[in-house]
């Protein structure tokens, strides 16, 4: 590298105060967007209830105004709910052989699937509905467990 070449790259500036400025602008432009989507998560309205899905058709709903639970569809396999001392237990038999254990807090909390027998990962069983846009998802069942609420959006999703 010759001495001028040196030179030159020594004057030359990392970033130049252009650059400085884009870069700032694009970061609060990112930042700006992840607070939109995160308050949006948050005023989505309320939980009114649970809407049991099984291979795209809905085949049970659970009120939170009434806490009542019916089977709204007849599909290959049962629901049934059962009252415990802090909150309810959905029993979902899915076919001849497919067993999820769905629970809802009665203070309106966390709702989780308690037990399932679909794989050794049990994946579903780590998933929770806290908020409207959640889902409980167990793929080798082809269940889906999502939050409805007073607002229009209800995600649709088939396995």
């Amino acid at each position: 590298m010759s001495l001028k070449s040196i030179e030159q790259v020594k004057q030359n500036k990392i970033f130049k105060p252009l650059d400085l400025i884009v870069y700032f602008l694009l970061a609060a432009l990112i930042g700006a967007l992840l607070m939109i989507t995160f308050f949006q998560n948050e005023q989505a309205g309320a939980i009114t209830g649970l809407e049991v899905k099984v291979k795209g058709k809905q085949v049970a709903v659970f009120s939170y105004a009434d806490r009542t639970f019916r089977q709204t569809a007849l599909f290959d396999g049962s629901c049934s709910m059962t009252e415990e001392k802090e909150g309810y237990l959905i029993t979902i038999q899915t076919g001849e052989d497919g067993k999820n254990l769905l629970y809802i807090p009665k203070d309106g909390g966390k709702v989780t699937m308690r037990d399932a027998n679909c794989s050794s990962d049990r994946d579903c069983t780590y998933m929770s509905i806290q908020n409207p846009m959640d889902a409980i998802i167990c793929i080798p069942h082809s269940l889906v467990i999502v939050a409805t609420t007073d607002e229009l959006y209800i995600p649709d999703i088939i396995l």
